[in-house]
């Protein structure tokens, strides 16, 4: 008689959430600390949005090659090493006297970052039978969604308390408690690529199907990102007050955990094509109220509880269908993808800092519309995956 499937998750995928909460309240924190940051350094907002550019950028490049590159580390011992890059990153970002040193600290943060990430979600796929991976892979990002509604927050109005330096302590304290709790709960060893070349662990980067692939899902994340990276400001423009802000977080953030565990449930019922498009559809429709309510603080709020539930949706049914990509060489993928998230921010506050002298704030969440309808073009017609 056949052994029952179990139905509890490993309860140590949850030290992965920790690692994974202190990677996300630095990724989004910025957002919300832009304008403290552009002033007190004496620069601009689009010179100060390319933080988040060298953040991206480190993390885009590094997350894939970095994974290829520590192939024949344990991923345990690897994401151990990721924690420490990481809060030394930050540990630099809150005492950087100036543009310059941020701009290396962010750099480091996001190479800790571009290890980290890929790595958990590695580990959290090899704590779960087939039938509950959706599940796990979620467990393992409820910590980048509980980031948004607790630790982002929490930044901001440590930052107006304190200064924007103080967002970054917090980070760098959020990121040691990480290691120490990896360290003392421990982690399954999970096979390394071991005797695999690098240049058989980068291959999967240059295939076609991987490719056409994740086309759509750096077009669906840079609409969603586009109007993030500009938040605080676009928030200005509408007329909202700035005391708004960190409550407007929280119910961002109350949406990213939501996203997180609809996504997994979803994935492991109904599979990976319709949950995607569904979550497509509904994420240019959110856009498109957030672009009319205007100065409507309920409607703002309405959106913003929307916004990243879709985002976080869509994100256990797109690693499904990489991982189906490339089942032998699923690290890489996984990391591809999380390079893709960053990747797209990039590009989103390059591209928002372009366009901002001819669309200005308020067409910001346009532009993220016709980006997420081009995503749900491109997965129904052209990605071999659908």
């Amino acid at each position: 008689m056949p052994a029952a499937m179990p139905k509890r998750l490993n309860p140590r995928v949850w030290l992965l959430a920790v690692a994974t909460f202190a990677v996300g309240t630095d990724a989004f924190l910025i957002a919300g600390i832009l304008p403290a940051i552009a002033a007190d350094l004496g620069v601009s907002i689009s010179a100060a949005g390319q933080l988040v550019s060298a953040y991206a950028l480190t993390y885009a490049v590094g997350s894939p090659i970095l994974a290829a590159l520590g192939g024949r580390l344990a991923p345990r011992r690897l994401i151990v090493l990721a924690m420490i890059t990481h809060a030394l990153g930050n540990t630099l970002c809150a005492v950087a006297p100036s543009y310059a040193v941020l701009l290396v600290g962010r750099m480091l943060a996001g190479a800790g970052a571009a290890m980290a990430t890929p790595t958990a979600y590695l580990l959290a796929s090899h704590m779960a039978p087939a039938h509950r991976q959706g599940a796990a892979l979620g467990a393992a990002a409820m910590g980048l969604a509980t980031s948004t509604m607790v630790g982002v927050p929490l930044g901001v109005w440590a930052a107006r308390l304190w200064g924007w330096h103080a967002g970054f302590w917090l980070v760098g304290g959020c990121s040691s408690f990480a290691l120490l709790a990896l360290l003392a709960g421990g982690l399954p060893a999970v096979r390394s690529a071991g005797t695999l070349a690098l240049k058989a662990r980068l291959a999967p980067l240059g295939r076609p199907r991987v490719l056409l692939t994740i086309l759509p899902q750096l077009v669906w994340t840079t609409g969603g990102f586009v109007t993030y990276t500009y938040v605080a400001p676009f928030l200005d423009s509408t007329g909202i007050p700035a005391a708004w802000l960190p409550a407007l977080l929280l119910v961002y953030g109350t949406g990213c955990v939501l996203g997180t565990q609809m996504g997994g449930r979803l994935r492991d019922r109904f599979g990976l094509r319709i949950p995607l498009l569904c979550c497509l559809a509904a994420g240019a429709l959110n856009q498109a109220l957030l672009a009319w309510a205007g100065g409507n603080l309920a409607l703002t709020a309405l959106a913003f509880l929307v916004w990243p539930l879709i985002s976080w949706a869509v994100w256990a049914p797109q690693q499904g269908r990489l991982i189906a990509c490339e089942p032998e060489n699923p690290g890489v993928v996984l990391a591809l993808a999380n390079s893709v998230v960053y990747a797209s921010a990039a590009l989103a506050a390059v591209v928002g800092a372009a366009l901002l002298p001819v669309i200005g704030f308020a067409g910001l969440p346009v532009l993220g519309t016709l980006l997420y309808a081009t995503a749900l073009g491109l997965v129904w017609r052209l990605d071999p995956a659908g």
